[in-house]
């Protein structure tokens, strides 16, 4: 019997939840779909691996720009929350990609 999601590639969960939270709803669709489209074409060319790391980098550039988009419309309390989030998601990836990096991982 086969286990649901085994084999299927998708992209890494965290980065997106925390990108998808620090992104203006009208905005969040959009983003979030552009990015799992290069996840999956990178995957198909390259490897799951070199297209999580891809799609985490694109996640951590993109949360300071989404969440000065809350600045400009006020939304103080949900920016800090998501700065929070997005600086304990960055030390937890980057020990994640350092590993990776030096032959740990799979890529």
């Amino acid at each position: 019997m086969k286990r649901p999601g085994v084999g299927v590639r998708r992209p890494p969960p965290l980065a997106a939840r925390v990108l998808g939270w620090a992104l203006p709803a009208a905005e969040r669709e959009v983003v979030l779909g552009d990015l799992e489209e290069g996840f999956h074409a990178r995957a198909s060319a390259e490897s799951t691996g070199r297209a999580r790391r891809w799609y985490v980098g694109q996640a951590a550039r993109s949360i300071w720009p989404s969440l000065s988009m809350h600045l400009d419309a006020g939304g103080l309390g949900r920016l800090l929350g998501a700065l929070l989030v997005g600086f304990a998601t960055l030390w937890v990836v980057g020990d994640v990609l350092l590993i990776g990096s030096r032959g740990g991982g799979r890529g």
